[in-house]
């Protein structure tokens, strides 16, 4: 039995970048982002490693040959937090969504993200 090959894309930090387009609104967000791309990068990678350890998706860098891509979306950069989906290439589909807020430190960063692996998981598995 072949698993799904998931591409992880890079976290969508394009709503925070929109919030700063409204009228009154300040630059903080985009100045918040700017110390946020370490935290952004890592949260990608550690969402990449455990697809990796996960014995129900393989991962790949190629969105043809994937079957599903992971999107996070952020809609908040000071808590860290918006939605996780696992989208269908193919269709454009949102197969999963849900809340997702990460924190920064890699022990809590890597707990939470094999606990959302764990969900999609589940979620595929229950479809």
């Amino acid at each position: 039995m072949s698993v799904p090959r998931v591409l992880v894309a890079p976290l969508d930090t394009s709503r925070v970048l929109a919030g700063d387009a409204t009228p009154g609104s300040s630059t903080g967000s985009t100045m918040m982002l700017a110390t946020r791309q370490e935290d952004l990068v890592e949260t990608r990678r550690q969402l990449g490693l455990s697809l990796i350890r996960s014995e129900r998706f393989s991962v790949t860098q190629s969105v043809e040959m994937a079957t599903y891509v992971l999107l996070v979306e952020i809609d908040d950069i000071e808590a860290f937090s918006g939605q996780l989906k696992l989208i269908d290439p193919q269709t454009d589909a949102t197969v999963v969504s849900r809340p997702v807020s990460f924190p920064t430190s890699i022990g809590s960063l890597r707990s939470e993200t094999e606990r959302l692996v764990s969900f999609l998981e589940e979620r595929l598995q229950n479809r």
